[in-house]
């Protein structure tokens, strides 16, 4: 659990990057990807000593879902920002153009000419500009006929407009923004976050083995006994009758 919650906050981390990334520059980074799987890895390796195949399979899951949630994320600022540019902010002018399309459908379906002003977006009209005189002079009659709670109805109906456009705008700029570099990218950002969380710790690239305790530094001596507190050299013996005469009067003394 401990190494999947580093894992997940990592990933959480990354798709934050990715997505600011994509807010303050209007373009995705694919290498940003590959650093996320990295980081997602690591964060799983580094947080516990569990490994194998299935630390990795997690972190590679870890992986895409941030991925996705980083260019989820991208899609919602590319997509608010679509919408501000066409709309612009909800203000009493643009609800009037609100009126002014209905307006404006009447008096074509009546077969009715008429001239706009220079400079009028026809595309997507919003603001008094867009409109020919009459019919923004029109609409603007409806508005100020308009109660308190009709405005505050159209308000509403507009705004609920807008975020379903943005809805599909933001599935729009998601799905818009995969392509062949980004499989490749995420290729190797799940490589890397299960390599890293999958792989076992190495030992020491020396095989040594740290050694043993010496005989002065532990007080065991040479039978296994503890050496005397004022005899801290080692005994030394000459030769093997020595030794073999030295074990017997210690034998012997013991048995006495």
């Amino acid at each position: 659990m401990k190494q999947f919650l580093a894992g997940l906050v990592a990933g959480l981390i990354g798709a934050a990057v990715w997505a600011a990334v994509v807010a303050m520059t209007g373009f995705e980074v694919g290498i940003i990807a590959w650093a996320l799987g990295a980081l997602v890895g690591f964060a799983c390796a580094a947080s516990g000593s569990h490994r194998g195949v299935g630390m990795g399979v997690l972190a590679s899951l870890i992986a895409i879902a941030a991925i996705g949630a980083g260019k989820l994320g991208g899609a919602w600022f590319v997509a608010d920002q679509v919408v501000q540019d066409l709309s612009g902010p909800i203000d009493d002018e643009f609800l009037v153009s609100y009126i002014a399309d209905e307006t404006l459908a009447d008096y074509e379906a009546a077969g009715y000419e008429l001239d706009y002003p220079p400079g009028a977006d026809l595309d997507f009209p919003t603001r008094e500009g867009d409109y020919p005189v009459r019919v923004w002079s029109e609409a603007s009659g409806q508005w100020e006929e308009m109660s308190g709670f009709e405005r505050q109805e159209l308000r509403e109906q507009v705004i609920a407009e807008r975020r379903a456009f943005h809805a599909v705008m933001v599935i729009a700029a998601f799905f818009g923004s995969f392509g062949v570099f980004d499989l490749l990218w995420m290729f190797l950002a799940v490589g890397s976050a299960f390599k890293l969380a999958a792989s076992e710790p190495e030992s020491d690239s020396s095989g040594r083995v740290a050694p043993p305790e010496s005989e002065e530094q532990s007080g065991v001596g040479f039978f296994g006994g503890h050496m005397p507190a004022g005899d801290p050299e080692p005994r030394t013996f000459d030769n093997a009758d020595d030794l073999d005469e030295r074990m017997d009067r210690s034998m012997d003394e013991r048995a006495a």
